[in-house]
């Protein structure tokens, strides 16, 4: 379904508007994981369902703007550098899982988690488990947004660099 929901946003409001909205809604129910107390499963549920719901479509855009990234690398060098450009983001995505992986530990660390300890947690280790569910992955969404406003790959200029390559691949480029 998130597929089919993806591809109908995208195709009504453009990848990069999609986009844009999505991950402003997943940061904003992201940083409203930081309100309920802990024992608030229900109102914990219902944040999880609606940050979910948000952040899916998010996932195929990302890949369709990687592809329309390439048309563009492949439009301005007359040259196709789709393995590059793949692998290029599944070398950063894993870059940037790792140091994710390393930085939500160390600041748990930090706030004094004890890992597999039956006893509750400390009141720090209970505020730096709410950060690092929280606040900090909503700050690094909100920066990815920031950083999509200067994504230059609009709907039509995607438009007219698919109808160039199309041209070029069958000689008629003037």
């Amino acid at each position: 379904g998130v597929i089919l929901l993806s591809g109908f946003l995208a195709n009504r409001w453009g990848k990069k508007s999609t986009f844009i909205v999505c991950l402003a809604l997943t940061t904003l129910f992201t940083a409203l994981f930081y309100l309920p107390r802990p024992t608030d499963v229900a109102a914990l549920y219902v944040l999880c369902l609606l940050k979910s719901l948000a952040y899916a479509p998010t996932i195929p855009s990302f890949w369709a703007m990687v592809e329309d990234v390439d048309g563009n690398i492949e439009y301005v060098n007359h040259r196709r550098a789709t393995g590059f450009c793949f692998s290029g983001m599944v070398c950063a995505l894993k870059v940037g899982l790792g140091i994710g992986g390393a930085l939500a530990g160390g600041l748990l660390s930090a706030f004094g988690y004890v890992s597999g300890s039956t006893a509750a947690q400390s009141a720090s280790a209970v505020t730096g488990i709410r950060w690092v569910a929280s606040l900090l992955p909503a700050l690094l969404f909100a920066l990815g947004l920031v950083c999509l406003f200067f994504y230059p790959i609009t709907q039509k200029f995607n438009l007219h660099i698919q109808q160039a390559l199309e041209a070029r691949r069958q000689g008629k480029e003037a």
